[in-house]
């Protein structure tokens, strides 16, 4: 692994590499899908030590959920219409609880937290937009709020709302069309003790 050191002074750009042996964080195999690798440990479970940011007027949620390497659910396409079913009927669930793990925190406000999490599976996250997924998973359709994945191809608008900002570290953007693309609205950074 490298270590970068920018330094901009100007009209020009400086850049400084140099080794170190520090390794990447857990989990870091496949961000550039926007996926959490969580194959290849010996043990079954690890603690993900979390926080969540927002700035955002929209009462936002996010959620993980299992995916393979091409982000298919179930061998669903995020293309086609069954995906967003296939990923609700697989989010990641906290292997002592059971419950759903759900990041969200108050606007200007910054929530942490801790989930055991199940390991052997790839996770991406999704983002439900300004509503809960009870009003997702409800009978009532007319209530649904939008839902964004982190492949534009799933998503009604066909933008990404999804970013690495680092390291097991995602940015969310919540409005339609890729709004002001700040994608800041939720931030959410996820650590594992291995």
């Amino acid at each position: 692994m490298y270590i970068a050191n920018v330094n901009s002074n100007f009209n020009y750009l400086v850049v400084q590499i140099q080794p170190t042996e520090q390794d990447l964080p857990f989990g870091t195999n496949l961000q550039n899908y926007l996926q959490i690798d969580l194959i290849g440990l010996t043990q079954a479970v690890v603690t993900a030590e979390y926080s969540v940011f927002r700035e955002a007027a929209f009462n936002n949620e996010v959620y993980f959920y299992k995916v393979d390497a091409d982000g298919k659910v179930d061998r669903f396409d995020p293309n086609t219409n069954i995906y967003q079913k296939s990923a609700l009927d697989n989010l990641v669930k906290d292997a002592v609880t059971g419950e759903i793990v759900k990041f969200s925190a108050a606007n200007q406000g910054v929530k942490s937290g801790t989930a055991q999490i199940e390991t052997g599976s790839i996770i991406a996250p999704l983002i439900i937009v300004n509503g809960s997924l009870d009003q997702l998973t409800d009978s009532d359709s007319s209530n649904n709020p939008e839902i964004y994945f982190p492949y534009s191809g799933a998503n009604a608008d066909g933008v990404d709302h999804i970013r690495l900002l680092a390291d097991n570290t995602f940015g969310f953007e919540d409005l339609p069309d890729g709004g002001d693309s700040d994608y800041n609205d939720l931030i959410v950074k996820i650590n594992f003790n291995i």
